[in-house]
């Protein structure tokens, strides 16, 4: 009896190690073998769109099997053959493509180098892609998923005036850039020999010129790029949920409407409402709702430095939920969320409007991105070829945020300053250092002069430089406009009540000259920092600031002002961190019709009330 447990169990023990040493076949009921099992002449075929909507397959061979290329990861590099590819080389929108030996699935094609000479490629194994299907899936909006927040700025765009504003644009691209994986296959790397994801081109219908620009210095470092000609699915209709499969389009629409924009890669698996694509990141944004969509392809584009898909995407379909490393993963029916921005244009020198009407995916960063690209297309439009004044309102609501944003400026520089003008006031909102913040809804308003409205302070002048405190004062001011002639301009103001006698700094201020903050209180919470923006002085304005020999105090973020003589030491010898001493000013201004620049200062007497 003894003997016969113990064989039992010795069977039992081979019978395990047996199972243990017969690679995984199936997962999620597709076929696949393992990247153990792959080796180097072994020969097979891949799927993709070359043109239409229908999969076809090409021949592919493996060259070699790269163990731990990750940290956790293999990589198999395949020779890929047919359907031209000898010519043209790998296709920026092919990675995801499903790769097969003995008509079982080993991976996505998802990586290559840059100038290649044979259309080689680097596959993901498909057991590293199925990871992403054991991992929680994203559940809500996308909103919701994004919790980490947006990239913070380091400084105050709205800080940087004038000769400033390239370097505040510069800032607004890394920013918007920031957190994607480097290009390594885009068109604008000037070389090297790095293994990379394959670039995902950004098909965009209506932006150009400026925007284009803009949009693909943004997305190139997240290994996108923008390919113009991605219009509206042909005439066999939009893909529907049906039509995706292993090798199909997989399409993500960023930007629908009036313009248009969506990057195309390709299904690997589909497993009922589920999916996985693309072999690497797409934003590498983690869990998340982004859009999902079938599409089609119009035309296999081969270039001197880069191969890619020109096509268009249809209907959402769902969301992908998973963005990671290996893979995307994405679920039909889980639908993600767009923000409206509407846009109107109109130039009073030439009768020109125009309107614009779209929603943009609510994607932390790089919806930012699509919205200015958005914005600067608009203007580029416009034809601003030669020096332009620009009123600029940018109106909407953010969610969770009952409060409606306004912010109202007017710019008069060379055209390619004013093509980002609209885009400061709201990069300092959303990249704010304290929460996260998310746009409901957002327009922009643009009224254009052909003409640059600009002016300096040259000169001041008073009918006196004793006061008493309560005096209205009448000031001269001598504006000098750009190539013209000076004018003088009247402000009337009135001398604080409260001014102790003694002397008083007045100074004259253009706000295109204003620097620093509209508040001594640095603010400690989103609603203080989202009140100090909506105070900010605009371009088009004369302020009259006075600037009292007394201290106020910074303090939880407000401003304390008129301390008495007494709390004055005090607060000098000993300050929290949240209490700062400085100087007491108070500010008023005055709109213009023009951009004024410059500052100049009045040093009065202020005598005993009678």
């Amino acid at each position: 009896m003894i003997k016969k447990i113990a064989a039992a169990v010795c069977a039992l023990v081979l019978a395990a190690g047996a199972a243990l040493a017969v690679p995984k076949t199936e997962n999620f009921g597709v076929p696949i073998m393992t990247v153990d099992e792959v080796r180097p002449g072994m020969k097979g075929y891949g799927l993709s769109v070359f043109k239409g909507a229908e999969p076809e397959k090409f021949d592919i061979e493996v060259v070699a099997v790269i163990k731990k290329w990750r940290t956790g990861n293999d990589l198999i590099i395949v020779r890929c053959s047919g359907k031209n590819l000898e010519f043209t080389g790998i296709a920026a929108g092919m990675s995801g493509s499903p790769m097969y030996i003995d008509d079982r699935l080993i991976g996505a094609l998802a990586y290559g180098w840059y100038w290649p000479k044979e259309a080689i490629a680097g596959v993901q194994p498909i057991e590293h892609m199925f990871e992403l299907w054991e991992m929680p899936e994203a559940k809500g909006s996308a909103g919701k998923a994004q919790e980490s927040g947006r990239s913070a700025a380091p400084f105050s765009f709205l800080n940087l005036r004038g000769e400033e504003t390239t370097a505040a644009l510069t800032e607004i691209k890394r920013l918007l850039g920031a957190g994607g994986p480097a290009s390594n296959s885009g068109p604008e790397r000037a070389g090297g020999v790095d293994l990379a994801p394959i670039a995902t081109p950004v098909a965009t219908s209506g932006i150009e010129g400026a925007g284009a620009s803009l949009l693909s210095d943004l997305l190139l470092s997240r290994n996108m790029t923008p390919v113009s000609g991605g219009g509206a699915a042909g005439a066999a209709g939009p893909p529907g949920i049906n039509d995706l499969k292993p090798g199909s389009v997989l399409g993500s629409p960023l930007m629908r409407g009036d313009l248009r924009a969506a990057a195309i890669g390709t299904v690997t698996v589909r497993h009922g409402d589920r999916i996985l694509g693309f072999g690497h990141p797409f934003f590498n944004e983690g869990p998340n709702t982004i859009p999902l969509s079938g599409g089609e392809i119009f035309h296999f584009m081969s270039t001197l430095n880069w191969t890619f898909k020109i096509g268009a995407v249809g209907d959402v379909l769902g969301s992908i939920t998973d963005d990671r490393l290996p893979a995307i993963s994405g679920k039909i029916g889980l639908m993600p969320e767009f923000f409206p921005v509407k846009i109107n244009v109109s130039d009073a020198s030439t009768g020109y409007s125009a309107k614009y009407d779209f929603e943009v995916a609510r994607i932390r960063d790089i919806d930012a991105s699509l919205m200015f690209g958005a914005v600067s297309t608009a203007l580029e439009r416009a034809s601003l070829q030669s020096e332009v004044t620009a009123k600029v309102t940018v109106s909407g609501r953010l969610e969770g945020y009952d409060r409606q944003f306004v912010f109202e400026d007017v710019f008069a520089q060379p055209p390619g300053s004013v093509y980002f003008a609209p885009m400061f006031y709201l990069a300092d909102l959303l990249y704010n250092p304290f929460r996260k913040v998310d746009i409901k809804d957002v327009r922009f308003d643009i009224e254009l002069s052909r003409e640059s409205k600009s002016c300096e302070i040259s000169a001041v002048n008073l009918i006196s430089n004793k006061f008493r405190p309560g005096d209205i004062v009448k000031a001269a001011v001598k504006l000098k406009p750009h190539n013209a002639e000076e004018f003088m301009s009247e402000i009337e103001f009135a001398i604080p009540r409260d001014a102790r006698p003694g002397p008083l700094t007045i100074e004259f201020e253009g706000g295109a000259s204003f620097s620093g903050a509209p508040t001594a209180a640095a603010p400690e919470n989103f609603d203080q920092y989202y009140d100090t923006i909506l105070k900010w002085i605009p371009q088009n304005t004369l302020s009259v600031k006075f600037i009292y020999p007394e201290l106020g105090l910074a303090l939880g973020g407000f401003e304390v002002n008129g301390l008495p003589k007494s709390m004055e030491a005090s607060v000098n010898k000993s300050l929290a961190t949240t209490q700062k001493p400085f100087p007491r000013y108070e500010r008023s201004t005055l709109k213009t019709d023009y951009v004024v620049s410059g500052r100049r200062q009045i040093v009065v007497n202020i005598e005993k009330e009678y």
